[in-house]
């Protein structure tokens, strides 16, 4: 077993030291394969320079300077600082620390072990207001009839910008179910990545933003304490952007259940659990060539209740790149050949904008009366646009085409109406760095520079195209008639096939695990 390993390293002339990459061992001088001709990548994590599409943020210590040291149930914690890797070595960078693959339990340094500058949120009052029931009565389906509810999970990342582009343009709403820092994104708060300036343009484009945690852990797999802390950072991260943080959340993997004690903290916290009732499998069909099943599964879904005008809750992940701009194009050219209207998870459910965050700062939360969908102008303000124009005579706030005056006179949510040259005297700015354009620039996502070749596509359904893990819905105990309105129906669409979680690790791997025995 040993001489396999050392056998490469005494037939290459001048092979250096083993080198670390993707949390995994390999040695200098053995042949890399391309896979550039097939236009297909393995199901591993990139090493710098080339991170996993969509996460391209912070930087990677050199390879040299990575320990080897094993970590996990088997052999305990790594150095304290250090990540314990999904394969069970310790090391520090993307490849070992990232959520939610990195061990928390065996690495300090692990994403999802830091914490968001600020107090915490734990003593800000939940009080259970409204019709919307919390935590152990979890939501599966809208009831406001002829209204879908587009979902998107595991955001904001760099397709995000352009999504919320494609929803003004066909006057949409949809709810984002953030996760703070997943995959190698950094802080959703933090001032040096784009987070924040789409987040704010989320809020104010009238979209509704709920939580999917810190750091996208399996809240059933955890203990009650740290599912607590996966609420409680992503309160703090929320609240440092916003000011406020939201009172509906969806379990990442749809595990959150019963008998782990996961509902009732989620009710002691005042969340709604909201899962879904058309299921869109994007994340298993991320490819080009795949995406057409996904927009099959919606179609089916609007066969089977668009004569009755039944209302559904859909899932999907702007993680992905054909969700983004092809598998969400379809949904809204559908939707809008029929009599649906695509709102917020709250407006479906008839729950006023005012329930749906929890203020820091009441003063600073909008009129109760405040509908993301309504115009509204408040004292002393310009009148609001209802052409489209805007700068010394009419405001953009409140206007349906957009809280952004452009350079040009224009209402618009998009950069170029919020970014520079964005006129603060007839409309909301919150792209005021145009930090979300220059890294779009930068990533390829503008014009022409989209990729739609599906190169960054992986075949095994471990791992999205964007490195992250996946979601999928777990089946659920729908018996409790009396909350039949908010529960989901025997014949509804969603797929309830257990997600594979689980990670392959190499041949090498696993003989270094029997040699470790």
């Amino acid at each position: 077993m040993f001489l396999r390993h050392l056998l490469p390293s005494i037939l290459v002339a001048g092979a250096g030291p083993a080198i670390v990459a993707n949390g995994k061992p390999t040695v200098t001088g053995t042949k890399v394969p391309s896979f550039q001709a097939s236009g297909k990548l393995p199901s591993l994590r990139l090493p710098d320079p080339l991170p996993a599409p969509g996460f391209a943020t912070r930087k990677s210590p050199e390879h040299k300077k990575r320990g080897y040291s094993r970590c996990g149930p088997k052999f305990g914690a790594c150095q304290e600082g250090l990540c314990c890797s999904a394969h069970g070595y310790c090391g520090y960078g993307p490849e070992y620390c990232q959520a939610p693959d990195c061990l928390f339990d065996y690495g300090s340094g692990c994403d999802a072990m830091q914490w968001p500058d600020g107090e915490d949120t734990s003593e800000v009052p939940r009080p259970h207001v409204g019709e919307v029931p919390y935590g152990f009565i979890p939501i599966y389906q809208c009831v406001n009839p002829n209204t879908i509810a587009l979902t998107y999970d595991d955001g904001p990342n760099i397709y995000t910008s352009d999504l919320l582009d494609i929803l003004d343009s066909y006057d949409a709403k949809a709810t984002f179910f953030v996760t703070a820092v997943n995959s190698n994104k950094g802080s959703i708060d933090d001032p040096n990545y784009p987070w924040v300036d789409i987040l704010h343009r989320m809020y104010h484009s009238g979209h509704q933003i709920a939580s999917h945690t810190w750091s996208h852990q399996n809240l059933d797999q955890i203990t009650s304490p740290l599912r607590r802390e996966q609420m409680i950072k992503a309160e703090m991260a929320l609240r440092n952007v916003l000011g406020a943080f939201p009172t509906y959340m969806r379990p990442p993997y749809s595990a959150c259940s019963v008998q782990s004690g996961c509902l009732a903290d989620m009710d002691d916290l005042g969340y709604h659990v909201a899962y879904f009732n058309v299921d869109t499998d994007d994340y298993n069909n991320a490819s080009p060539h795949q995406i057409q099943r996904s927009k099959d599964l919606f179609d089916h879904s609007m066969g089977m209740h668009e004569a009755t005008g039944r209302p559904m809750l859909v899932i999907a992940h702007d993680v992905h790149e054909q969700t983004v701009y092809n598998l969400t194009v379809h949904m809204l050219r559908r939707l809008y050949q029929s009599d649906y209207q695509p709102v917020t998870l709250g407006e479906c459910l008839g729950d006023p904008p005012s329930n749906w965050y929890r203020w820091i700062d009441p003063a600073a939360a909008p009129p109760h009366n405040l509908d993301p969908n309504t115009n509204y102008r408040r004292p002393g303000e310009k009148p609001v646009s209802n052409d489209g124009t805007c700068g010394r005579e009419y405001t953009c706030v409140g206007s349906k085409f957009g809280k952004c005056c452009s350079e040009h006179g224009f209402c618009g949510n998009a950069s170029e109406h919020c970014g520079w040259g964005c006129q603060e005297s007839a409309g909301e700015c919150f792209f005021g760095t145009g930090k979300g354009r220059l890294l779009k620039e930068k990533a390829g996502k503008l014009g022409d520079g989209r990729r739609s070749n599906g190169d960054n596509d992986h075949e095994d359904g471990d791992h999205d195209d964007d490195g992250l893990e996946n979601d999928k819905p777990d089946k659920k105990d729908n018996s409790n008639d009396d909350y039949k309105t908010y529960h989901e129906d025997d014949d509804d669409e969603t797929d309830e096939e257990d997600h594979d979680e689980g990670q392959e690790d190499d041949e090498d791997h696993e003989d270094d695990d029997d040699d470790d025995e």
